[in-house]
């Protein structure tokens, strides 16, 4: 009796070791996926961008991309997209100088909104305050 537990302990053992690795292997093929598409958004996130668009690049399915994505990041690509594009408005913004004299449109239009309007009240729920406020901001500092 005890070798008969002993062998379906190591056949369990055995079992649940197969699973993981394959469920290791997935969750590697499932970052990878992540990673293209964080390499995407990152290089056309100037673009008018799509989650459809991202996701046939990937060659995955488009519902399957938002699912995976927001599995693995916590948030909608379309909302991962917005916070990137106001943190790079956010850069744009502090690298203002005079040499280089840019209106809140024009980085706006730079980083792929074409409302000024909407960029402004985007940029103020992920960073609590207007683009102006900000740059106000920065050139006291």
């Amino acid at each position: 009796m005890p070798i008969q537990i002993s062998l379906l302990t190591i056949l369990d053992l055995l079992r649940r070791e197969k699973s993981y690795t394959i469920l290791q292997n997935h969750l590697m093929v499932q970052n990878a996926s992540i990673r293209e598409a964080l390499l995407y958004i990152h290089q056309h996130y100037d673009e008018k961008l799509s989650v459809h668009e991202i996701a046939g690049a990937l060659h995955i399915s488009t519902d399957h991309f938002i699912r995976l994505f927001k599995f693995m990041l916590g948030m909608t690509p379309q909302k991962y997209i917005q916070t990137y594009r106001i943190k790079q408005a956010a850069a744009a913004i502090r690298q203002i100088s005079d040499d280089v004299p840019l209106s809140i449109s024009e980085i706006a239009a730079g980083i792929g909104f074409s409302d000024a309007n909407y960029f402004t009240r985007s940029f103020k729920k992920v960073m609590g305050i207007t683009p102006s406020q900000y740059q106000k901001m920065i050139l006291k500092n």
